[in-house]
């Protein structure tokens, strides 16, 4: 979640212009510009203490979950909705 919430920040530019591009964040792109890498750095805090570790792991979930969905939809319903604001690997895929 580090490096996700990292390469939003450190690519701000292009993070914050494929969220405009997407029709899918239906003008949430500024809300979504800082909520996403915040709610990524906030599962690594919650992975990282102890006591509050099962929230972190749900919260997890729920992220892997939310992006899983819209990759299908972006794969198998609408294709022509195809932006990536993913870094690294999955960026890099065909």
């Amino acid at each position: 979640w580090v490096y996700a919430a990292l390469s939003k920040w450190i690519n701000h530019q292009a993070f914050y212009r494929q969220l405009s591009w997407n029709p899918t964040t239906g003008g949430y792109q500024d809300f979504l510009f800082y909520f996403l890498p915040g709610i990524e750095l906030l599962a690594v805090l919650l992975l990282l203490i102890r006591p509050v570790r099962l929230y972190g792991l749900w919260l997890s979930a729920g992220l892997l979950f939310v992006f899983t969905a819209y990759v299908f939809y972006v794969v198998f319903i609408d294709p022509t909705k195809a932006t990536c604001t993913c870094g690294g690997v999955l960026s890099a895929m065909t």
